[in-house]
């Protein structure tokens, strides 16, 4: 059953929804446009499907892989209506892919994210795809991991690659497909401070992860 009604409308992070690894001001700037719900099925919602599709492994039989295919070309597409209004006669924005949990050279690396914020750039003027971050070791996916979410692990397999000099002056967007706790984005974030103040970071996440409706739950033990 499709629970998911409302179509998708991008919101900004607010107090009321703090997110466990983030810090509070950093979380301020992020913008997610659609509702994950959690430990339930693709059938769930339409976003449950989208995100699954999104997520197929890179070694998915052709008919898997063209719905994945599908979904990145979604993606693009919301991800652009999102930024089209955004002004860039001041400077061009950089869009930086929140890189796959695989290193680059495992078979099973997964460059989605970065194909999202290459079709940005192909669409919008002003914008500039930019994959700076890398890991430098493969690490057990969010989704996929029974092991606590933590920042400094998730900023310990990354670094930022020399392509950072592209970010003097320049704001900076960091795009993946689904926020949860904000431990990735928020490594992101302190690796490249570095080179650009917090203020200049935004983030934007095709879905956010929330857990059921607890009356849904409440149901479920009767």
């Amino acid at each position: 059953m499709n629970r998911e009604v409302e179509k998708h409308r991008w919101r900004q992070i607010d107090s009321t929804q703090q997110l466990a690894h983030c810090d509070k001001d950093f979380s301020r700037h992020l913008y997610y446009a659609r509702i994950l719900t959690v430990r339930r099925s693709y059938s769930y919602s339409e976003t449950n499907q989208l995100i699954r599709n999104l997520k197929k492994s890179v070694d998915s039989n052709q008919a898997q892989l063209a719905y994945k295919e599908q979904a990145i070309s979604k993606m693009v597409d919301e991800c652009t209506e999102l930024l089209s209004d955004v002004d860039v006669s001041r400077s061009e924005v950089v869009l930086i892919p929140v890189p796959s949990s695989k290193t680059i050279d495992d078979p099973l690396y997964d460059n989605r994210i970065e194909r999202v914020t290459q079709g940005v750039e192909m669409r919008l003027k002003g914008f500039l795809s930019c994959s700076i971050l890398q890991r430098t070791k493969t690490i057990e996916p969010q989704h996929q991991s029974q092991s606590k979410r933590d920042v400094n692990v998730q900023q310990s397999s990354m670094e930022v690659a020399e392509g950072v000099k592209n970010l003097a002056n320049r704001r900076v967007i960091l795009v993946d497909d689904v926020i949860t706790s904000g431990a990735t984005v928020q490594a992101c974030c302190n690796l490249i401070s570095e080179y650009v103040t917090a203020d200049q970071i935004i983030g934007i996440f095709w879905a956010k992860a929330q857990e059921p409706p607890i009356a849904e739950e409440f149901d479920q033990l009767f």
